[in-house]
């Protein structure tokens, strides 16, 4: 059995799931509940599925871009249950997650995240060797810049609600295509990658696994200032 953790945006979900294929999920608007509300999530889970954490052989964490209280806290219990358990993990970029929720004949894709109230996350990803790869670093964008994408021969894709899309089609010179309310979800996304790692063995460590920020938490310290 595996455990999917995703607090990258907004809405939180956990899964639970057997050969890549979700067998439970659960999702809820975040504040700043998640060291509140994510354990005993689980814990429910693994109940009405007559589990426990012994039960689990993988943990898949969505690593980010995203909110730093809800990676952080999703990382440290991830972490937390593999170390307690004998369960392997897997740390995956939420933008490659995205990415994968594409048909293959789209690339180019460029997943957007939202990134606090006025900026996004993204990366460019083409599809090369049977897999998504991405081709850019990930980056913290302004609207503005997202407008500048949509001029290219790109698909759009990950977190455009209407308001955006409808923004984003006022550019007189539009070509990109917007995917919006494509399947399979992210949790299922998820839940095959991890899948397919942990099939070929490729694993992450506790010890170093991190979230994935495009930007430095406020409360780090600026490079200037690092010795």
């Amino acid at each position: 059995m595996q455990l999917i953790i995703d607090v990258s945006a907004t809405t939180a979900a956990l899964g639970l799931s057997t050969r890549s294929q979700l067998i439970w999920e659960s999702r809820w608007l975040t504040s700043q509940d998640h060291t509140l509300r994510l354990v005993p999530e689980i814990l429910k889970g693994l109940t009405e599925n007559a589990a426990k954490s012994s039960n689990l052989e993988t943990v898949i964490v969505a690593l980010g871009p995203g909110p730093f209280n809800g990676l952080r806290v999703a990382v440290a219990v991830a972490k937390g249950l593999v170390m307690g358990t004998d369960a392997s993990l897997i740390g995956v970029n939420t933008l490659e997650a995205e990415a994968y929720r594409c048909p293959t004949s789209t690339t180019p894709v460029r997943p957007v995240l939202r990134a606090g109230r006025a900026g996004f996350a993204t990366a460019l990803f083409t599809w090369t060797d049977s897999q998504w790869t991405r081709i850019e670093a990930e980056r913290f964008v302004d609207e503005s810049e997202l407008h500048q994408f949509a001029a290219d021969d790109v698909v759009l894709c990950g977190e455009l609600d209407e308001e955006l899309v409808a923004r984003l089609r006022q550019s007189a010179d539009i070509h990109a295509t917007l995917l919006q309310d494509h399947s399979p979800t992210r949790l299922a996304a998820l839940a095959l990658l991890g899948w397919q790692r942990k099939q070929a063995g490729d694993t992450s460590s506790p010890a170093t696994l991190q979230p994935l920020y495009v930007r430095p938490p406020h409360i780090t310290t600026p490079k200037r200032r690092r010795v």
